[in-house]
């Protein structure tokens, strides 16, 4: 733990783990009212909200507008985590109307792609980057790699080039 990305990769997966805990007791939630409505399904979060313990943090989750489809279309999602506290590295958390949850994974990529980036750099010019732009032309984009933005791009540079107090 060196750097300021490192301590925020950290907590990201912190957060994906206790995504995965929260989840169980929302999906604990949907059946749970699934059986008390002779096996309905909710419709949306506000109808299993009576179904989760008090001290739920009832706030970090919302509706999904319209019963979206997340990753996997054979689901009615209906709820979502609010905001990423992490918009770079944390994942996205959502619950069908049966109780299934899924999760987007870590994007561990991103912060591999700038640091390697850096290396690239580094290598053709023999010395460090003193910014993020002189590193986007290096950011290599492949598979399933979305493109990344100058703001994410510099959000990364100074979090893998800032150490950690």
């Amino acid at each position: 733990m060196e750097t300021v990305a490192d301590y925020r990769q950290a907590m990201a997966w912190l957060r994906w783990f206790a995504k995965g805990l929260a989840s169980k007791v929302l999906c604990q939630a949907v059946s749970d009212f699934s059986k008390a409505h002779n096996g309905d399904a909710p419709k949306n979060y506000e109808d299993i909200k009576q179904y989760l313990p008090s001290d739920f943090n009832f706030t970090g989750y919302a509706d999904m507008s319209s019963g979206a489809t997340a990753s996997d279309s054979k689901y009615r999602w209906i709820i979502k985590d609010i905001q990423p506290v992490d918009p770079i590295w944390d994942t996205e958390l959502w619950v069908s109307d049966k109780g299934a949850m899924t999760t987007s994974p870590i994007n561990w990529w991103a912060g591999k792609a700038v640091s390697d980036a850096i290396s690239d750099y580094e290598k053709e010019t023999r010395e460090a980057p003193t910014s993020s732009s002189q590193i986007r032309n290096y950011i290599k984009y492949g598979g399933n790699a979305k493109e990344l933005s100058e703001v994410d791009i510099d959000d990364i540079y100074i979090s893998l080039t800032t150490s950690a107090q």
